[in-house]
């Protein structure tokens, strides 16, 4: 059966319906007009303040700038540390916060309490705003204990008594080398979390402030057992039982007895871990002291041949410079005692010598190309000194073909820092000490070496009176820098090398290269005049030809002596 309603009543309610309609319309019209002027107005109320019904640990801070809710904070915290009161049980002790080394960490706080209503995005921001008005949002304070504060209040107020922290276990070494074990034992701490709950509740009810807290105990307990010290002590003893050690460098040993490893040992002690280990500034100490018996300098290769014109040989090969690696060295040590290693190689770093035997056939040196010699038998120690020492100056040069060399450069400074020492000389016609005397010898056996290789000599003086170490009058050469001095050319077609050599009273100069065909002869030194004062003249002739012996250079180096008995104050003091 199917039911039919009038057409009047159907009218009447469709009406009724479309009245509602508009009436809900025009609410939400009104709503959004409310809603469009109170949002701006609301948020520029709070552009600068903290977020309605926001609190911190149950402290009002809603609506307050962020300088009014830390007064307001300071202020409730100011008095309820002014009224803290802590006790054992027994004694009750007035304290502060600062007293007790409480700090009340506000920062943190206040800026949670702020991030409501201010964070980036605006309709969310909006949202918490609206939302902090409907309900309440707390934000917990924080404490920090400063436990060195704390424990030196609870010492000076409670004599110690109320906190006797646990004694890890630990080792000592004794003056004899060994290892002894301190045991652990259990102690009796404050529970700080307790203490924590109790200052937070005090901040949130000023009620409770009033009465002292009571200081709860919890048993503390080694973070390092007597065992874990026993087990590192029997490690130590194997180590120390296993000595000596021994260290191998630059064919030496070095013992490394049982009281110098216990003076290396340290014990390390990291929270519940107990171990040893090396100090590496004891080590190093060590190794410091040792350094100059495993160093070794570099020595430079020594070649020679029979005659001018033969070939080279080497008389003495060179030697790494060596150098003790002082931190490679000390791991390898370590390592080594930890590993019960009894021998240990030390850590050298070899440095070639500037001259040696890749760095004289990579130059091409093979024959010797002109020696010359001289003998300084009689000379004083002082003489022999200076002589050793301006000598050393040349070894190792090498001269390129068309370089010009010059004696005095390579003197340097002639005073005692460079190893020259005084030598007694006429001088004003007077003895007095100058430092060198000696080096003519060597500019003189140089000078004879050049001439005899056949080099063109471009600036020799002789000696104003005749010297007794040179022999015959005529070969020798003064210098006295940086005038008079020696100088000449390399005129061969490769490199010259010079090296001089000692052997008892004898000096030698021997210049190496490359024979390129020619030949020398030396006529004199020839005496060429003597006169009634005691003067005399003489002449040496340098003569080079080339290979198919032609002559190719002519050299006379004329010489005036004066008479050495009636001007001995014109001595030179290089002589």
């Amino acid at each position: 059966m199917m039911e039919y309603m009038p057409s009047g009543q159907s009218h009447k309610s469709s009406s009724h319906k479309k009245r509602n309609t508009r009436r809900m319309g025009i609410a939400v019209i009104m709503l959004g007009l409310f809603m469009a002027a109170a949002v701006p107005g609301y948020a520029f109320y709070y552009r600068d303040r903290i977020a309605a019904n926001v609190s911190i640990s149950g402290i009002s801070v809603g609506g307050k700038t962020l300088h009014e809710a830390r007064m307001a904070l300071e202020a409730h915290i100011k008095g309820i540390s002014e009224r803290l009161a802590v006790s054992d049980g027994r004694i009750i002790e007035r304290a502060t916060f600062t007293d007790v080394g409480i700090s009340v960490m506000l920062d943190g706080a206040l800026d949670e309490a702020w991030q409501f209503g201010h964070g980036r995005h605006l309709g969310r921001n909006f949202g918490e705003i609206f939302n902090t008005g409907r309900r309440k949002n707390d934000v917990p304070l924080a404490l920090r204990i400063d436990e060195e504060v704390f424990a030196s209040f609870l010492d000076a107020r409670f004599d110690g008594r109320i906190e006797q922290p646990a004694r890890n276990a630990d080792i000592q070494f004794d003056p004899m080398g060994g290892a002894s074990v301190v045991p652990a034992h259990d102690g009796i701490i404050v529970d700080r979390e307790v203490l924590h709950e109790e200052l937070i509740a005090r901040l949130k009810s000023p009620m409770l402030a009033a009465s002292p807290i009571i200081l709860r105990q919890k048993p503390d307990k080694p973070l390092i057992a007597t065992e874990q010290a026993q087990a590192v002590r029997g490690q130590i003893d194997r180590l120390l039982a296993t000595s000596p050690y021994f260290l191998f460098g630059n064919g030496k040993r070095f013992v490394i007895g049982r009281s110098l490893v216990a003076e290396w040992l340290q014990i390390d002690r990291e929270k519940a871990r107990l171990a040893f280990s090396f100090s590496d500034q004891s080590i190093d100490a060590y190794l410091a002291a040792l350094a100059p018996a495993m160093n070794r300098e570099a020595r430079n290769v020594e070649i020679g041949a029979d005659a001018q014109g033969e070939p080279i040989h080497v008389v003495r090969p060179s030697e790494d410079a060596l150098r003790l690696n002082t931190a490679e060295t000390r791991q390898r040590i370590a390592a080594g005692l930890l590993a019960a290693r009894k021998n240990t190689d030390a850590a050298l770093d070899a440095a070639p010598a500037a001259i040696n035997e890749r760095l004289l056939e990579a130059k091409g040196i093979t024959h010797l190309i002109g020696r010359g010699e001289s003998n300084f038998s009689g000379s004083s120690r002082s003489r022999i000194q200076n002589i050793r020492v301006s000598s050393e100056k040349f070894r190792g040069l090498f001269l390129e073909p068309g370089q010009e060399f010059s004696f005095g450069p390579h003197l340097g400074e002639i005073d005692e820092k460079s190893g020259y020492v005084p030598e007694l000389v006429i001088k004003s016609g007077k003895l007095i000490p100058e430092f060198g005397g000696g080096i003519c010898q060597v500019s003189t056996t140089l000078f004879r070496a050049a001439v005899y290789a056949g080099l063109k000599i471009i600036e020799r003086f002789n000696h104003s009176i005749p010297v007794r170490y040179y022999g015959p009058p005529g070969f020798d050469a003064t210098v006295y820098p940086p005038s008079p001095d020696l100088k000449f050319i390399n005129t061969t077609s490769s490199t010259l090398y010079i090296q001089p050599r000692i052997i008892g009273t004898a000096l030698t100069f021997d210049l190496y290269g490359i024979p390129d065909g020619r030949s020398v002869k030396v006529e004199g030194p020839s005496v060429t005049q003597r006169n009634p004062d005691g003067s005399i003249k003489t002449v040496v002739v340098q003569n080079v030809f080339d290979k198919t012996g032609a002559l190719i250079q002519k050299k006379s180096f004329w010489s005036f002596y004066k008479n050495p008995e009636q001007y001995t104050i014109e001595r030179n003091p290089l002589e």
